[in-house]
């Protein structure tokens, strides 16, 4: 049967709207490339700015000065680039320990490196960072000197420095019957910039007992107290990075600053053990 030559034509043209139409719909998609940081490598001049120790999480990413994303370690992250580009990767922390707080470390340095990405390749980093050289360590209490930095009233358990094997020195509380409260000032005060200066708290820990982070300080008005965190008992170490930054912002022209720590022993309990190392008061 003969076919009409017009029928024919729309017939094709049809077909041709079709296959160009899935061209649009789906249309050639770029292939990324990957960066994965598994680990971040942290260094510091021990004498100045006291141990290593740290508690990085996450990376966060910026290609070319544009900002990417923060990404816990681990992750693939897709890039939509080829060719040498300068990947900035910053740090991440937990701030106050809690997960929906991820935050770059500000007193850190942030990583500069040219990678020549490639579509469908991975680029795996192993970023160093230190502190930034403006950094100010106000407090570095790593218990490997003669003297403490913090005292303790003598209703309050003491302070007792112990040689372990996770860094050092580190100083050792013992609560029972006869002493069944621990609280400890730093014997210095000190005076924190305000306003929006990252300001921070670090802390190594391994404690059977719950314990709580706080700051004092003078004004005009009298003695502020600020409890700041009630950080939880661990049986490994752990370090936490206590936020100072909100309070010092509220508590303008506050001076003498000093940091205490207290803890009880525990409901039921015969004794309770907390071990501290690394506290750091830094901006």
């Amino acid at each position: 049967m003969k076919m009409n030559f017009s029928k024919v034509l729309i017939l094709v043209c049809c077909s041709l709207l079709i296959f160009s139409s899935c061209n649009i719909i789906n249309p050639t998609e770029e292939i990324p490339a990957y960066i994965e940081v598994d680990s971040v490598g942290v260094y510091t001049d021990v004498l100045t700015q006291g141990s290593s120790t740290s508690n990085i999480v996450d990376a966060w990413v910026t290609v070319d000065g544009e900002f990417l994303c923060g990404y816990p370690l681990g992750t693939k992250v897709p890039v939509l680039y080829s060719g040498k580009h300068t990947v900035t990767l910053r740090a991440g922390i937990l701030l106050n320990g809690i997960e929906g707080t991820r935050v770059p470390y500000a007193v850190f340095r942030s990583f500069d490196t040219l990678v020549d990405l490639q579509p469908g390749v991975i680029h795996k980093i192993v970023p160093r960072v230190t502190y930034a050289s403006e950094t100010q360590f106000l407090l570095n209490e790593n218990f490997d000197n003669n003297s403490l930095l913090f005292s303790t009233p003598v209703t309050s358990a003491s302070i007792i420095v112990e040689s372990n094997t996770y860094d050092g020195n580190c100083g050792r509380v013992v609560l029972d019957a006869a002493h069944n409260s621990f609280a400890c000032t730093t014997i210095d005060s000190f005076d924190l910039p305000g306003g929006t200066k990252p300001t921070y708290i670090e802390i190594d820990y391994k404690c059977d007992a719950d314990f709580l982070v706080g700051v004092k300080a003078s004004t005009t008005l009298g003695p502020l107290d600020f409890p700041l965190l009630g950080i939880r008992a661990t049986s490994v170490w752990k370090k936490i990075y206590v936020n100072l930054t909100s309070i010092t912002s509220q508590a303008q022209g506050a001076r003498d600053w000093k940091i205490y720590m207290n803890a009880a022993l525990g409901e039921n309990k015969i004794s309770d053990t907390l071990r501290f190392d690394n506290i750091k008061l830094v901006y």
